[in-house]
């Protein structure tokens, strides 16, 4: 049966969690949302009017199995003086992965990316011998090493929204008791601190 892609429903989500289970079974372990492979809800962040920036999930079906699904993140970019709607191509994941009969959906996958926004991009995609990085050289993208710098400016407003800090009720509860008594923000003020010191030239390496 031919593989299509759709949007992403609420009905899709039993086959979803049959498809994170198969790829966990397989050994597959990559963060989709920071919890799962595929996100297992359809929720999206809200669109905010006149922002410019919002998200969709797509999924690969095969009857009524998932093969696999990606994020696409609309944002406008002032570009040579006209404002664009640019996609970032996030997430994307495939059964090909783990069995080659589904070796195509990948690339059907950023094909109809593609279609939707024909301005796309990747970013954050964790090397470039990821499947992932593979699949955009493959189509042609060119694969650049982009440094990436983090630092945590507003220590309280991080710990209370990151997910990857609140993923169990014991961090959650740590989170939360570091953002009211400010423990948080001199744990993570000190460390910023000595990882700034490592990073000048001269350091220790």
């Amino acid at each position: 049966m031919l593989t299509e892609i759709v949007p992403y429903q609420a009905d899709h989500i039993p086959e979803v969690l049959a498809f994170n289970a198969r790829l966990r079974a397989a050994g597959v372990d990559v963060a989709f949302g920071m919890r799962s492979l595929l996100r297992e809800t359809n929720e999206v962040p809200a669109r905010s009017p006149g922002s410019g920036l919002f998200e969709e999930s797509f999924l690969a079906v095969e009857g009524q199995a998932v093969r696999g699904g990606y994020i696409l993140q609309h944002q406008d970019f002032l570009l040579y003086g006209k404002v664009e709607s640019i996609g970032l191509f996030r997430h994307p994941l495939s059964e090909g992965t783990t069995d080659r009969r589904y070796s195509l959906v990948g690339p059907r996958l950023l094909r109809d990316a593609l279609r939707r926004q024909p301005l796309l991009h990747g970013a954050g995609i964790g090397g470039h011998d990821v499947a992932a990085a593979r699949l955009l050289k493959t189509a042609g993208f060119a694969i650049v090493t982009v440094p990436f710098y983090f630092r945590v400016e507003h220590a309280a407003r991080f710990l209370r929204e990151v997910r990857i800090l609140r993923s169990s009720s014991l961090r959650r509860l740590a989170a939360d008791v570091g953002a009211a008594t400010g423990i948080g923000a001199a744990g993570i003020g000190l460390a910023q601190r000595y990882r700034s010191g490592r990073s000048k030239p001269g350091g220790a390496s």
